[in-house]
């Protein structure tokens, strides 16, 4: 089978400044503005000194300041990761203003500005590991959760640009881009052990260590095992002797090794990163067998890149980067025809990449940026097969080569005024070219204040697995598949003084030829269609108070509403109200605390339901400088162990998969 009425916003609030207690006073200022940087200084900067410049690296290819960004631009630090407890990429993005995701016990699936389509694995949200694209050839995926190929800890920011990022980028980008910046090894040698534990038999191992080969070398190396026997769970949809009961009994199990490499050698930065994560599923996804021990899934990742950073002049720099990057799924489903069938469905992708920027400030008030890339697909294969008796269902193998150019120019043509002109071009992998713009006037009202009105095209291709699975009596192929494209227009407020940060956002998206699977009434068999037109519009408010101990306060408030234009009706899976609390407090130079509130409203299942609000609330402790210079953090997840459901995609029976209640994880890490 293939992968695939109140609304209590015043209570969630009031909740939110109860947990949250009081508003300090006194801000102290930051240190003095840092000095100027070069773009290779900019993507080794920390957040204090980002800050001091008001600085952000964007999506680790054209760094640029804060203010001149042609978006919004949201960071997440290595110090946030720690003090919050975060175990996944996913609760990291979950955390950051106008983000949501969604579980299915299996994969976690990312939503944003009013879109977060059921079946879609992460395609219209580029995700770059240190500018390096992580979709795949076959399903385009960006793996978010533990699958997710890089251990969180040696994660030291993570950027979300929102918007047309495909403009600049290219596909997948389609409603923003996610960077991942992984720490480089430090200047000295050193070893760490980090060590975690948590419910339902969660445990692991991590090891890093870093060495000083040269004086111009440096190497990281960090290998890591997770193993989880999971909770059992309960689905009403298969309360019956023969699935017994309802109770999916030992299947949400998880197993995942991840081994990480980086060497700085001169200009060169070489990188390998490698996954595995085996992961049982307990749902029954697919119409499979109900609580059978053999269903689970398989996601390997390797990733090979060597990047240079050339110098050209005092104006001017140029990178270059070499990649290659393999995914493969494999997915064990247990069927009863009858008689009981072990089937595997397999996705393998193979992808080399050549990619090369230019960057020049030699024109007085012009800064040029030039990108352009071209990637190889040297295996994109699908296949469905029974492996006792052996049937074969799916044979699907193809190769494909796509190239993009991209072209900006940011002009400062009055003192306080800006125009961003860039264009990206496109030869798709199935053969379309594309042409999109990016607009970008920036207006800087005052010192601490700019104004921005942004408008920008992108498209995204169909992948492999849209066009191309067919199963008979179950999936059809769609090869007349055409690409997906969206219009944005957004106006952006941002304010920044002295330990204050407020900013806000309003939007308008509308997307042709969405694509969405379907289930024709006449037989049953799913398909992916270009189906409608949709159209998104929102606001997004957002505030930070910092203290110069380090203490931090942020709120920030989502409201977003995405209909169907040809039936009016709301899309799915999408919350129409968002509010997010986060408190870091420094007590003593020892202890520090994370809290943080999330608010949902209520999101539409496919079946024409919803699922009901929900409130989380997630603590975290953090302590320091322990005998042996050990860190240990002690972290509860759903504190109020609040029970809520999130909306099931058409791969499932249910309508609505259970989230967890209240868990626990520590983490203990020390040097040696």
């Amino acid at each position: 089978m293939p992968r695939s009425r109140h609304t209590p916003i015043q209570g969630a609030v009031r909740l939110c400044c109860q947990t949250i207690g009081v508003i300090w006073l006194s801000l102290a200022a930051p240190s003095a503005s840092a000095a100027a940087l070069s773009p290779e200084q900019l993507l080794d900067a920390d957040i204090d000194t980002l800050i001091q410049i008001e600085t952000a690296v964007d999506a680790g290819r054209f760094p640029q300041k804060r203010i001149h960004a042609p978006t919004r631009v949201t960071i997440v630090t290595a110090e946030d990761i720690e003090a919050y407890g975060y175990r996944t990429l996913a609760d990291v993005l979950r955390s950051m203003r106008g983000l949501f995701t969604t579980y299915d016990r299996n994969y976690h699936y990312l939503g944003t500005r009013g879109f977060a389509r059921p079946g879609d694995y992460n395609t219209r949200v580029m995700i770059l590991i240190d500018g390096m694209r992580l979709a795949d050839p076959v399903y385009n995926q960006g793996s978010i959760g533990s699958d997710f190929p890089v251990d969180i800890s040696l994660i030291k920011r993570v950027e979300f640009l929102p918007g047309p990022g495909s403009s600049a980028y290219g596909n997948n980008a389609l409603l923003g881009l996610i960077n991942i910046v992984t720490r480089d090894p430090v200047p000295t040698d050193s070893q760490q052990i980090r060590v975690e534990a948590g419910n339902n038999g969660r445990a692991g191992l991590q090891v890093t260590l870093d060495r000083l080969l040269a004086p111009s070398a440096r190497l990281m190396l960090s290998a890591s095992r997770v193993r989880s026997s999971g909770a059992n769970h309960y689905y009403p949809e298969f309360d019956a002797p023969s699935t017994n009961h309802g109770r999916a009994e030992g299947l949400d199990s998880e197993a995942r090794n991840r081994l990480f490499a980086k060497l700085l050698l001169d200009q060169w930065h070489l990188q390998l990163i490698a996954s595995q994560r085996d992961k049982g599923v307990p749902t029954g996804s697919f119409q499979q067998q109900f609580n059978d021990r053999r269903s689970r899934t398989e996601d390997d990742y390797l990733m090979v890149s060597a990047a240079r950073t050339l110098r050209l002049s005092d104006d001017s720099s140029a990178n270059i980067r070499a990649s290659y990057s393999r995914y493969d799924y494999t997915g064990h489903y247990p069927y009863d025809y009858p008689p009981v069938t072990l089937t595997e469905d397999r996705g393998l992708g193979e992808q080399i990449g050549l990619e090369a920027s230019w960057i020049s400030q030699a024109i007085d008030r012009h800064t040029l940026r030039v990108w352009g890339e071209v990637f190889y697909d040297r295996r994109i294969e699908q296949s469905n097969v029974d492996l006792d008796p052996y049937q074969s269902y799916l044979q699907d193998r193809r190769q494909g080569r796509h190239w993009g150019f991209f072209a900006e120019d940011e002009f400062r043509f009055a003192p306080r005024w800006q125009l961003n002109l860039g264009m990206r071009w496109d030869r798709q992998w199935t053969g379309n070219i594309t042409a999109h713009p990016r607009l970008g006037l920036i207006h800087l009202l005052s010192d601490s204040t700019t104004l921005k009105l942004l408008y920008g095209s992108a498209s995204r291709a169909p992948t492999a697995y849209e066009r191309y699975y067919a199963i008979d009596g179950f999936n059809v192929a769609n090869p007349d598949l055409s690409a997906e494209t969206i219009r944005t227009l957004e106006a952006v407020y941002e304010y920044q003084t002295d330990g204050l940060r407020l900013s806000g956002s309003a939007f308008r998206y509308r997307i042709s030829d969405l694509i969405d699977s379907v289930t024709d009434p006449n037989d049953d068999t799913v398909s992916f269609r270009n189906v409608a037109q949709a159209t998104a519009h929102g606001i997004e408010l957002e505030a930070e108070l910092a203290r110069a101990n380090g203490d931090r306060l942020g709120l920030s408030y989502t409201w977003q509403r995405s209909v169907d234009d040809g039936t009016g009706k709301a899309l799915t899976n999408v919350p129409r109200h968002m509010l997010k609390a986060n408190w870091l407090a420094y007590w003593t130079p020892r202890l520090q605390s994370g809290l943080e509130v999330q608010y949902e409203s209520r999101r539409d299942t496919l079946e024409g339901g919803h699922t009901g609000g929900r409130t989380l609330v997630n603590l975290s402790l953090l302590s320091r400088h322990l005998p042996g210079g050990a860190t240990l953090r002690a972290s509860l997840f759903n504190l109020l162990d609040r029970r809520y459901s999130e909306p099931a995609s058409l791969d499932h029976v249910q309508h609505r998969l259970a989230q967890d209640g209240r868990s626990l994880g520590v983490v203990l890490t020390w040097p040696l």
